[in-house]
């Protein structure tokens, strides 16, 4: 019979470099745990060396594509016997066994992935963290919020539907953040999201070559979304990126002395260095919540401007009355030129928002003190 011990838990398609923190301080924890990287994971948002990656393709030909899937196939049965709980960031479709070619699907209904119906007859137990907001809740429902992601093509709600029925049959715990309470599926919320403090520090030292010239203005740092790629993949404006371009043009036009930065093709590792480098960070401003680039820049003691939905925001707090008040600076894209300028004109307003990031996340976005909350309620309830 093979050894899998109770502690022990791999992570399919990282939660960016959030699940290389929950590895690292899991396994100071007595457990086994590791990452794998499926096949076209983005090189750029890989923060370390995983443990396991899926065979890439050589060459061509339905036998290439046929052998792949079989070597994916058979790491997938190696890991089905040494981790007890698999964890899933976004979908889960990062492993095939052949359902659609053998009909599968039309016996046993859409829903159905013989890759985790083995792990349940086996006695994994599956863990799913959603990716964002699409993959929390059906395309209609959050329009109906006021959502107004200007183009933006969210899968369509026939696999919205197939993704949330595969969700409510096979997932043993949802994972929730806190914010937004899924009609699709019931969830537990955590303070999930968690920080490397030391490598996210104000302090950090800062390699020569991507230290930004000096300037006597004020640096915006912008989430980029404005590289061809992104756009081409994301289909529109998620993040609100043409309003924050218009109202620093505006302060600009103005006489305020202000500089727009967003960089394309940094990798995850080294993003922090430019981070730091910024007196404002803006994430976004249609979605309604925050995201890794708060977090990152919370840990930087960064002033951080974000749209917070206000029923979001208090559930938030009914959920984890002890993070009240939250640092960020709250706008929307009618907002932004306003909550810029003020926060332009005031320094010591600034400090003491980066003052108070930083504090939030310490108390709040710490591997750890979050992961051991996690792995102790994964132990007492998901068995």
């Amino acid at each position: 019979m093979f050894r899998r011990p109770r502690r022990s838990l791999v992570f399919i398609y990282p939660d960016y470099h959030c699940s290389f923190f929950y590895r690292d301080e899991l396994r100071r924890l007595g457990w086994r745990a590791d990452i794998y990287i499926p096949r076209g994971f983005p090189e750029l948002l890989l923060f370390d060396k995983p443990d396991f990656a899926a065979p890439e393709r050589v060459g061509g030909g339905r036998w290439v594509e046929f052998s792949t899937t079989l070597r994916t196939q058979r790491l997938y049965l190696m890991m089905l016997l040494r981790y007890k709980y698999h964890f899933y960031s976004g979908n889960l479709e990062h492993f095939t066994f052949f359902e659609e070619s053998l009909r599968l699907r039309y016996l046993f209904g859409k829903s159905f992935r013989i890759n985790l119906l083995l792990a349940k007859l086996l006695g994994c137990k599956i863990l799913y963290l959603p990716s964002g907001s699409p993959d929390e809740e059906m395309p209609n429902v959050i329009a109906a919020l006021g959502n107004d992601e200007e183009g933006v093509a969210v899968r369509d709600v026939t696999t919205m539907k197939t993704h949330f029925a595969v969700l409510r049959r096979y997932s043993d715990l949802n994972i929730g953040f806190g914010a937004l309470n899924s009609t699709q599926y019931a969830a537990t919320h955590f303070k999930y999201k968690s920080i490397d403090l030391e490598l996210w520090s104000p302090h950090i030292d800062i390699p020569r070559e991507m230290v930004l010239p000096s300037t006597s203005g004020i640096r915006i740092l912008h989430s980029f979304m404005l590289g061809k790629e992104r756009i081409a993949a994301q289909v529109g404006n998620i993040k609100g990126t043409k309003y924050v371009v218009q109202a620093v043009e505006r302060l600009r036009a103005e006489g305020h002395d202000v500089e727009l930065l967003s960089f394309d093709n940094v990798p995850t590792a080294q993003y922090r260095y430019l981070q730091v480098q910024a007196d404002i960070v803006v994430e976004e401003l249609v979605r309604g919540t925050w995201g890794s680039t708060a977090v990152e820049c919370m840990a930087l003691g960064k002033p951080v401007v974000t749209y917070v939905r206000s029923d979001w925001e208090a559930r938030y707090y009914r959920l984890f009355p002890e993070t009240k008040p939250l640092p960020l600076v709250n706008a929307n894209k009618w907002t932004i030129y306003e909550v810029l300028k003020k926060l332009i004109d005031d320094a010591t307003l600034r400090r003491e928002i980066g003052i108070h990031s930083r504090q939030f996340a310490e108390q709040h976005l710490n591997p750890a003190i979050n992961v051991p909350v996690f792995a102790d309620y994964v132990l007492r309830n998901i068995k």
